[in-house]
């Protein structure tokens, strides 16, 4: 399993935590670390589990089984109020009758520390989220993107020792939502709050992500970077729902130390190099043989790995590149992402000569 980055130890820890509603399993099991100062992502599907996970580390839930320690204690039976657990809720959670500058306040006014002190770090809070001069208004005044600045100002002010975000951004549009991811992410950084994302989008969790969680039936189906989840999934399910991906059944035809030779289908026989020190399949095996759409190549002048020629089935167009389906000689189709030229997209019915390096297949169980 990935390890948190860092030397500077668990903020948070959650060990063998379950949770059923009546018949149906939330969470099975789950074991899970997230280092000090880290932006972990619980990513996956709806009734996936990820919800119920925060829900339980928050307080508002409890588990079944298991137990929550932050800071290395336990707090599994402790209140919300208690933990020093900062929230954002996707729907902001803003109190309409109060300002924002008194939003903002309200979690320090609970802790009962002095007026000077609250005034002091609610314009800090302001500045940092960039809402200087919005302190007067109310959240009925404010666009989505800015209660949401809000709702992230009130969550950090009192300096929780952990801050949850779930699904914050699902209400804004696609522009904002990608202005706030960079936005939030900037401001973890400067404060250094570990932090646990979810989300269902996997491009917001690969923009915002230390690592990622990927969740499937209230399991963790793998955990680590985003570049480790994304070049090496271990499962159909990891790489089906993180990014674009063709997936072949294969037969392993032969193995060596530094890769194999899989057949994926009439006329495609593809010689595959493995990472030094990740697993080899053993002749004979079936197997699903991973390649991501933007690894395959248009066949030039270089040493080709694995040659293969298919026609042009449907191109779509969508700005800086163009998605291409293909089918091969053999009848086998392929998902390709290559830069949009200045001709344009290439014709439908064309022939287009392919090279599949070697490094881009990946492998998983079939």
């Amino acid at each position: 399993m990935s390890r948190p980055p860092g030397g500077g130890g668990n903020a948070l820890e959650v060990t063998g935590i379950g949770r059923r509603f009546g018949h149906v399993v939330a969470l099975a099991g789950i074991d899970l670390a997230v280092g000090a100062g880290e932006v972990l992502t619980l990513l996956g599907p709806s009734g996936s589990g990820k919800s119920t996970l925060l829900k339980i580390v928050a307080g508002y839930d409890r588990p079944d089984c298991g137990i929550v320690r932050l800071g290395g204690a336990d707090i599994t039976d402790v209140v919300p109020a208690r933990r020093d657990i900062g929230m954002v809720f996707q729907n902001y959670a803003l109190f309409p009758h109060m300002t924002v500058a008194q939003n903002i306040a309200f979690p320090l006014e609970m802790r009962r520390l002095a007026k000077a002190t609250i005034e002091t770090r609610v314009a800090e809070a302001l500045a940092l989220v960039g809402l200087v001069g919005y302190d007067a208004r109310r959240p009925s005044q404010l666009s989505g993107g800015q209660q949401q600045r809000v709702a992230l100002a009130r969550a950090i002010v009192f300096e929780p020792r952990l801050l949850l975000l779930d699904e914050p951004f699902g209400a804004l549009d696609r522009k904002l939502r990608e202005q706030m991811q960079v936005e939030v992410k900037a401001i973890q950084r400067r404060l250094g709050v570990t932090t646990i994302f979810v989300t269902h989008d996997q491009e917001e969790a690969l923009v915002l992500s230390d690592r990622i969680a990927v969740m499937e039936g209230g399991r963790i189906a793998q955990v680590g970077t985003p570049a480790e989840i994304y070049r090496r999934p271990v499962d159909r399910f990891v790489a089906s729902f993180i990014g674009e991906s063709n997936l072949l059944p294969a037969t392993i035809l032969s193995a060596s130390a530094t890769g194999f030779v899989a057949d994926a289908g009439p006329g495609l026989v593809l010689h595959a190099r493995v990472e030094d020190g990740m697993p080899r399949p053993a002749a004979g095996t079936h197997v699903t043989l991973v390649i991501r759409p933007e690894a395959i190549r248009t066949r030039g002048a270089e040493t080709v790995s694995n040659a293969a020629t298919a026609r042009v089935a449907e191109a779509i167009y969508v700005g800086d590149r163009v998605k291409y389906r293909l089918v091969t000689e053999g009848g086998t189709r392929l998902s390709v992402a290559w830069p949009a030229g200045a001709d344009g997209p290439l014709a439908t019915g064309s022939e287009v000569d392919l090279d599949i390096p070697a490094t881009a297949i990946h492998w998983v169980a079939a």
